[in-house]
């Protein structure tokens, strides 16, 4: 639904809008992405996004928001599904910012070799991801 408080953009109606092609939990906070690179990895993986997400500090046991990296799948540049890449930051049944938590992703990036890194601006680490047949 329209928010009319807010007047559009000369020239703009909302037929024009785009609807989002992938969306994630509220709360989850992703922080850091980027797409796959060739080198380490399979190729299929150097077509897809990398997100890193913080998790969220102030959820329930119900409804935690993990603190992960997600692997977006993309075909042809459009998001198809995701999956989870990496996760083991926290206690089971526990949120992001527990205090017992081991770790918050922040960013993942790629080098020339295609060896992945994922900071984490919880445990002060950044750690190197390398594929392993």
């Amino acid at each position: 639904m329209r928010d009319t408080r807010i007047d559009l953009p000369a020239g703009f109606s909302c037929a024009q809008a785009v609807p989002a092609l992938f969306t994630a939990p509220a709360h989850s906070a992703p922080l850091g992405m980027t797409l796959g690179r060739t080198g380490n990895f399979p190729p299929d993986y150097a077509d897809d996004l990398f997100v890193a997400y913080h998790g969220s500090w102030n959820t329930t046991a119900a409804n935690i928001r993990d603190c992960k990296v997600e692997r977006v799948l993309l075909e042809n540049g459009k998001p198809v599904g995701s999956q989870t890449f990496a996760t083991g930051w926290r206690a089971p049944g526990k949120p992001c910012g527990d205090a017992a938590t081991w770790g918050r992703p922040a960013d993942v990036v790629f080098n020339t070799y295609g060896e992945m890194f994922i900071s984490d601006d919880k445990g002060n680490r950044v750690y190197r991801v390398i594929y392993a047949p």
